[in-house]
């Protein structure tokens, strides 16, 4: 009974800190926390080492709430696997893009600001992705953007991890 308390317990904490956004490593290692800034003070844009993830870290089901709820301008975290990568978007500031299966039936797209933060590496359809972002609603599944850091500290900044990698 001990066990299985215990195993609810670990499961809890690990599942608040998935919906916080909570790096649970970076509590338990906090003489690293000042590796997100250069000597300057400004943030990194070379990809990091992010938070161990897994093929089987399953969605939030965030963007599947502010779709149901239609809602936008929601700053959320959530994951899936890739189905889609499709070419950059040039017009403007490049973006590269892909699109993320969040649920079985709910997909949104991705788009990640490449003048803000560096392009993922060699992403690929059945690849999974784990990102906190911007959600703006549409009648497709939606859109998150702002997937990388604030330059001017203005607002939170958002991520993308692939393959133990965070590019943000």
């Amino acid at each position: 009974m001990k066990k299985i308390l215990s195993t609810l317990a670990a499961l809890a904490i690990v599942g608040l800190a998935a919906l916080f956004d909570i790096d649970l490593d970076a509590l338990r290692n906090p003489a690293g926390s000042d590796g997100d800034k250069t000597a300057t003070g400004t943030p990194q844009t070379a990809p990091r080492r992010a938070a161990k993830t897994s093929d089987t870290t399953p969605s939030s089901g965030a963007v599947a709430q502010a779709f149901a709820e239609r809602v936008s301008d929601r700053i959320l975290v959530d994951s899936g696997r890739v189905i889609k990568v499709l070419p950059p978007d040039n017009d403007g500031k490049p973006h590269q893009r892909f699109i993320v299966q969040v649920q079985p039936r709910l997909t949104v797209l991705v788009a990640h600001n490449l003048t803000l933060a560096p392009r993922i590496e060699n992403l690929r359809a059945g690849d999974r992705v784990r990102f906190k972002g911007e959600y703006e609603y549409s009648a497709k599944g939606g859109v998150v953007h702002w997937t990388h850091h604030d330059p001017k500290g203005w607002r939170e900044g958002g991520w993308v991890e692939h393959q133990g990698q965070r590019y943000e």
